[in-house]
């Protein structure tokens, strides 16, 4: 290689030779682990900007102004900014976010909690056929249960929809927002699906009319946000009678009354069935298989 190409020809080269050595130093001080995140980030911005005015073109220019912001400035601002330059009208009336994983455990844990203190409470007429057991988990508290029961039970819905499932996503819009454990959205409905567990491997008949009453409300906030039809799927895992699941789908026709202008399905499935037989829960009398047990759809399945 001749010397000369070597040489820079003018002031650009020689800045973006210079920030290219700073971003090599930048990067070898990251090898200390005191302060790795803030020089990796700084190696990146150098090198970054060391590549656009070696480049030298607008396009280049215009993306790293994207790529440069998002280390210096608040995501939401930028989401704006391409919703703007986009033409979005629809990204105004509706923001879609994932929950971090802080906000999903502290969820999760929540309502395992909640759960355990509904199931530990005098089982009352309607309740009497559920047969609880204390699954043996040994250092895994309600969050860590929670978060490997629900990511085992995505992946045995991912390959039963043939679908990935967005997974802890927010919708905010108009002053409102919900929450739900997964999402599919398709191109003429959405899918919905909320998932319900916990280590007594039961979910008390009263609680799970309770969630199913507010998620009929969430689900219909949520089309008026996006204006969008969707179906909610309400996925129980553990061990659950014939009785029971009879029961929570006539609870189901009640809170729809006379509208049914929402599809609800009920799935149950055992901790064996979504690739967890360590949390099999065995009763007295084993139940019958599940997997195809749900309420009828008010319209026609969208899967």
């Amino acid at each position: 290689m001749p010397l000369e190409k070597l040489i820079p020809e003018n002031f650009r080269e020689v800045l973006a030779a210079f920030l290219f050595l700073v971003g090599i130093l930048f990067s070898f001080a990251s090898l200390w682990k005191t302060s790795r995140e803030h020089n990796l980030r700084m190696s990146g911005l150098f090198l970054l900007a060391s590549l656009l005015l070696f480049s030298h073109n607008p396009y280049c220019y215009f993306a790293g102004l994207f790529i440069v912001a998002t280390a210096v400035t608040q995501l939401e601002f930028l989401q704006n900014l391409a919703a703007i330059i986009r033409g979005s009208k629809e990204y105004f009336d509706y923001k879609k976010e994932f929950l971090s994983q802080r906000e999903v455990e502290r969820s999760i844990e929540k309502e395992i909690k909640e759960i355990e203190n509904a199931t530990s409470e005098p089982k009352d007429a309607e309740n009497q056929d559920i047969k609880t057991l204390e699954i043996d988990v040994k250092n895994l508290n309600a969050s860590k249960f929670g978060v490997l029961v629900e990511d085992y039970t995505f992946r045995f819905l991912e390959k039963k929809y043939q679908r990935p499932i967005q997974r802890y996503v927010r919708f905010t819009g108009k002053g409102k927002f919900v929450e739900f454990d997964g999402i599919v959205q398709m191109e003429n409905v959405d899918l919905i699906f909320e998932v319900k567990s916990s280590r007594k491997g039961q979910l008390p008949l009263s609680y799970a009319s309770q969630v199913i009453k507010r998620l009929i409300t969430e689900v219909k906030e949520y089309e008026g946000l996006t204006k969008r039809s969707a179906s909610l799927r309400f996925v129980l895992i553990g061990n659950y009678e014939t009785g029971y699941s009879t029961r929570l789908v006539e609870r189901v026709d009640v809170f729809l009354g006379e509208t049914r202008d929402l599809d609800i399905i009920v799935e149950i499935y055992t901790f064996e069935e979504i690739g967890l037989p360590d949390f099999a829960v065995i009763a007295d009398n084993p139940p019958e298989d599940m997997t195809s047990r749900s309420a009828v759809p008010k319209k026609p399945s969208a899967s």
